[in-house]
């Protein structure tokens, strides 16, 4: 029979027949609770436990999902962030781009590279906002990093390269951005840029969540569900051999190369 991946507790079945001996003479646990998404059984004949996957559970899940979004538009959350009028509106409040700012970033100062090129990204100015970013990501600034990668994903201010985007947030995620980790477990599991890897969707969707991504915690349980105990060994394995390799201090890394945009 068909178990899923429930890692170090009972076992889980796909129906209300025992998985261990077989046997239909089975009742809900007294002692065990189950949860959102499974309940706890126990059999009368061999006297163990084993949970039962509860779909009513994903049921709640988008429905809440589901009223968020209805309230979100009614309150203007997910307005279109091409809309001519809030485009408008968003330059209008952009701040000014500083003299000295733009001196000191000429002169390669990267987190002021970083600043001017977020600057020009409030005022949907995304091809000066590229170049800007880009400077800064190639002298080694963890935030540039993250946000050029933003840029590919995207689009914004050069053409959409999901690769381009995986590259560069696998160096943020390095840094153990976790809004990078987050975006690599979505990517592989999507197949964005990269093959389809359940293993290391998860890994990273598990790195993510150990740094207090909640939307990442989300996705690992939803992909435990899909993932057989092979599959989360391997892939919680590959979490463990990941973390050796993020810094946890945020350094900056070591520039690829040197690139400062001409005069704006």
């Amino acid at each position: 029979m068909e178990k899923t991946a429930y890692q170090g507790r009972a076992t889980v079945a796909n129906g209300k027949v025992c998985p261990h001996c077989g046997s239909t003479d089975v009742r809900k646990s007294n002692r065990r609770a189950g949860g959102l998404f499974s309940t706890t059984y126990r059999c009368r004949q061999c006297k163990r436990h084993f949970k039962v996957r509860a779909y009513w559970g994903y049921g709640i899940i988008a429905a809440t999902a589901l009223a968020a979004i209805i309230a979100g538009v009614s309150l203007g959350w997910f307005s279109e962030p091409d809309d001519i009028e809030q485009a408008q509106t968003v330059a209008q409040s952009a701040p000014e781009i500083s003299p000295l700012d733009l001196a000191m970033a000429q002169k390669g100062d990267a987190g002021m590279q970083f600043k001017l090129g977020m600057q020009y990204w409030a005022r949907l100015d995304y091809q000066k906002a590229f170049n800007w970013i880009k400077a800064a990501a190639d002298r080694g600034h963890p935030d540039a990093i993250y946000q050029l990668g933003m840029a590919y994903l995207y689009g914004r201010g050069t053409i959409q390269n999901y690769k381009y985007a995986q590259q560069r947030f696998e160096q943020a995620a390095k840094l153990n951005n976790h809004e990078a980790q987050y975006l690599l477990g979505i990517m592989h599991r999507d197949g964005m840029g990269v093959p389809v890897s359940k293993d290391m969707a998860y890994a990273w969707l598990n790195i993510a969540a150990s740094n207090g991504n909640e939307v990442a915690a989300l996705e690992r349980e939803r992909m435990a569900v899909i993932m057989s105990p092979a599959e989360m060994t391997r892939a919680q394995e590959m979490s463990l051999q990941a973390m050796t390799g993020i810094s946890g201090n945020g350094e900056t890394t070591q520039p690829a190369q040197e690139s400062v945009p001409t005069q704006p």
